[in-house]
């Protein structure tokens, strides 16, 4: 019996990943930057906020679809195979220490598969691609608030332009007005 059910059960595999803050050197110049500002902590959180997220998990999986071909079966559609892959295989755990800090905050991945994936690949591949994401979010918010600063200044260096040349007309009007009475 022990035989046969080892025969018909697939066998599966697990690989885990544990991320941990970046260095503080690494958010460098972006918190220079004075426009925005992300601590590691918070980084690492807004990683993990990517890699929980369904779009994220949905969007790798679609540009990665021959990375998971033996999970396909037929009959079944891209988004159930998807489901599948994304209730049964992935699970991701914030390390609860209490108060986080820089020394003691992670997250740990863990990825399980059955025989057949490459599961370092995927989780490795995964982590990579919800990292980018992450990237490209910030990258449109500081691009966002740039702009919105740019515009207020703008609009800052057009009231003192206007103030300037009301101020300038004033002190000619005076001037021509006392050149006058002389």
């Amino acid at each position: 019996a022990a035989l046969s059910y080892v025969s018909f059960v697939t066998r599966e595999f697990q690989v885990s990943s544990v991320l941990r803050p970046v260095a503080i050197n690494e958010l460098d110049a972006l918190n220079r930057s004075q426009l925005y500002t992300l601590p590691p902590i918070e980084a690492l959180l807004k990683v993990r906020g990517e890699l929980e997220s369904y779009e994220t998990r949905l969007g790798y999986f679609r540009k990665n679809e021959a990375l998971f071909g033996n999970l396909q079966s037929p009959g079944r559609t891209l988004e159930q195979t998807f489901e599948s892959f994304n209730k049964r295989f992935v699970s991701i755990a914030l390390q609860d220490t209490g108060k986080l800090d820089n020394f003691n905050a992670s997250v740990r991945l863990t990825f399980t598969y059955p025989e057949g994936l490459d599961g370092a690949a995927i989780l490795n591949g995964f982590v990579k691609y919800a990292i980018d994401a992450g990237h490209e979010k910030i990258a449109t918010d500081l691009k966002v608030i740039r702009d919105n600063r740019l515009l207020e200044l703008s609009s800052k260096i057009s009231a003192s332009r206007a103030n300037y040349d009301t101020e300038k007309e004033a002190k000619i009007a005076l001037l021509h007005e006392a050149d006058i009475l002389r």
